[in-house]
């Protein structure tokens, strides 16, 4: 198979104005290098293949393939040289048959029919071993799954895990905020993520997740609950009072308040949350306990839906906010079915939350 020259120069590009994915990238590949890219989900591997085959051309740099510099008016003849093959098959087929597929680019070249197939029969023979071995042992079916970090949703996907460990499942979790779970599910990485929004700004987080292409379907509500730590002081019949600006917390992510995670509390003396003071982040349980138990941080968060952390506050305090109220819900891509398994899972939550299957 014959190797092209690629270069990149100071590769910026970002999906949202402001929030770069990709940063300062520079890249020479020789005619005589096989490159791998390896890194973390999320870090734009994809995203870089895409911007070289001119999938998307709003970024600020010089790429060229072959020498010829990738834009609008060049995706012709750079797409007759490179090709991009998507992670999702249900992105890449779209032919009645592999056959059709398969020849549709060729075809559109001019390509006779020999001329088509004969490349692809020596890749066949080539990898016949490897495609045999294909067939003979089945890949294991895959769930990738984004949320918020929560110990009640940990607890639930332990549970599902216990209940179909026999079966040849492989699981990706990933813990993240509201945007980068967005983000996860719009590029594919993620089938599913699960989100905690204050009701009051429940419009604005549609509307945002409309504008990704996708759709946030409510599932629960629950009461925001602030969990004092056992060396508050507090007596246990006061009123709550909260006041933000000499508040400590332990929280779960990094800017758990910041507008990106589409949370809002004021105190009351209409203080927003944002300005409390965020000491320890972790979504480690036994280091959330332990602070909890003993320390005088506090924490604030939605319950996680059954009124835990119940070991947590053991020697704390617990403190509904009436007035505040969280919507928990999920995160798919508009238009979807969601896979049989992130369907499954959905199910077994709902059940969980004591919905209706069919809500």
């Amino acid at each position: 198979m014959s190797h092209i020259r690629i270069d990149v120069e100071n590769l910026s590009f970002g999906y949202e104005t402001g929030k770069k994915i990709l940063k300062d990238i520079t890249l020479h590949a020789s005619e005589e290098e096989s490159i791998g890219l390896i890194g973390a989900n999320g870090v734009g591997k994809s995203t870089l293949l895409k911007l070289l085959v001119g999938l998307n051309l709003q970024y600020t740099c010089t790429v060229r393939v072959a020498d010829i510099p990738v834009e609008k008016n060049t995706l012709t003849e750079i797409r007759s040289r490179i090709g991009y093959v998507f992670q999702d098959s249900d992105s890449q087929l779209f032919m009645n048959t592999a056959f059709e597929d398969i020849t549709f680019a060729p075809r559109n070249y001019g390509l006779s029919e020999a001329e088509q197939m004969y490349p692809y029969a020596l890749l066949v023979l080539e990898n016949l071993e490897k495609i045999q071995s294909l067939d003979e042992n089945k890949a294991a079916d895959t769930l990738s799954m984004s949320c918020n970090p929560s110990s009640w949703f940990a607890d639930n996907f332990v549970s599902f895990y216990e209940m179909r460990q026999n079966e040849n499942i492989h699981y990706q979790i990933h813990s993240a905020d509201c945007r980068e779970i967005v983000e996860r599910v719009r590029e594919r990485m993620d089938d599913i993520g699960f989100v905690y929004v204050m009701k009051n700004q429940s419009s604005a987080f549609q509307y945002y997740v409309s504008r990704n292409y996708l759709d946030f379907i409510p599932l629960k509500e629950t009461t925001v609950t602030v969990y004092h730590g056992g060396g508050c002081c507090r007596n246990e019949n006061s009123a709550v009072e909260l006041d933000f600006s000499d508040m400590k917390l332990i929280q779960r992510f990094p800017d758990e308040f910041s507008p990106d995670n589409y949370w809002n509390i004021t105190d009351s003396n209409g203080r927003a949350d944002a300005e409390a003071e965020t000491v320890i982040t972790t979504n480690n349980d036994y280091i959330m306990e332990r602070i909890l138990q003993f320390g005088n941080l506090v924490n604030i968060s939605g319950g996680y839906l059954s009124g835990k952390p119940k070991r947590e506050v053991s020697k704390g305090q617990l403190f509904p906010m009436s007035d505040a109220r969280i919507v928990f819900g999920y995160v798919k891509r508009k238009s979807e079915n969601l896979s049989h398994l992130a369907d499954d899972f959905l199910n077994f939550l709902m059940n969980r939350l004591d919905l209706k299957v069919d809500i």
